[in-house]
């Protein structure tokens, strides 16, 4: 699109990153998780402007030399503690770019999800069929 960038990655994670220290007590409150670094204070709740972190949505391509590379790399510590494939890559020095989508849809990650996506794509498949044979049959008065 328009001013359209693309920079490289710096880190993945399933977890919120780039939060800062208040808006991460506020998300921990909520969820249970670790005392309030100010009791007594007033907790305005996380505000989403605060947060760096951005939904990752993968889209991978790869030239036949890095993905020869990336396939021969062992994983990595931080890809088995993130569980994301990518930071075998960051780890190893990889570029990975990056950019931005005004939306997305929701992933293909687990078996299940791409089963779906297969059921997906054959009911659509066989819905374009039946459409174009009525167009067809229409035309041609039968």
């Amino acid at each position: 699109g328009e001013g359209a960038t693309c920079r490289r990655a710096l880190f993945f994670s399933r977890a919120p990153i780039g939060v800062d220290r208040q808006t991460l007590a506020s998300l921990l409150l909520r969820g249970g998780g670790a005392a309030d670094p100010n009791p007594g204070a007033p907790n305005p709740g996380p505000n989403p402007g605060e947060c760096a972190a951005q939904q990752h949505v993968g889209l991978y391509a790869f030239r036949p030399p890095s993905l020869q590379r990336f396939v021969e790399l062992p994983p990595s510590r931080l890809e088995a503690l993130e569980q994301l494939e990518q930071m075998r890559a960051l780890e190893a020095g990889m570029a990975i770019l990056v950019g931005e989508v005004q939306s997305a849809r929701s992933g293909v990650d687990t078996r299940e999800d791409y089963e779906m996506l297969q059921r997906v794509w054959r009911e659509r498949e066989g819905s374009a069929r039946r459409s174009e044979r009525a167009k067809r049959a229409g035309a041609t008065g039968i």
